[in-house]
């Protein structure tokens, strides 16, 4: 069973009372409510398994990341945007 429990504005998922975390040891964790029904949905469903663009599977690879490959996604996607201008 999945549980989720709110800290400091930020949702993390549990099973059998310990966190989810990501393949390299992130915590598992949302801050939109909506994104957290959709991947207790997924979890449900088991859907995301086949998946790869599965809410929670996209949740993970998010999660997974470090705060340089976020930003060098953000100035990529800026520099495409700005291509297309």
């Amino acid at each position: 069973m999945i549980k989720v429990k709110e800290r400091s504005g930020n949702f993390y998922f549990y099973k059998n009372d310990k966190i989810i975390t990501t393949p390299n040891g992130s915590k598992l964790k949302v801050k939109n409510k909506n994104q957290v029904e959709r991947i207790l949905d997924d979890f449900k469903k088991q859907k995301y398994s086949s998946n790869p663009n599965s809410i929670l599977n996209l949740t993970l690879f998010s999660c997974n990341l470090d705060d340089t490959e976020k930003g060098m996604i953000v100035t990529k996607v800026i520099e495409i945007l700005k291509c297309d201008s």
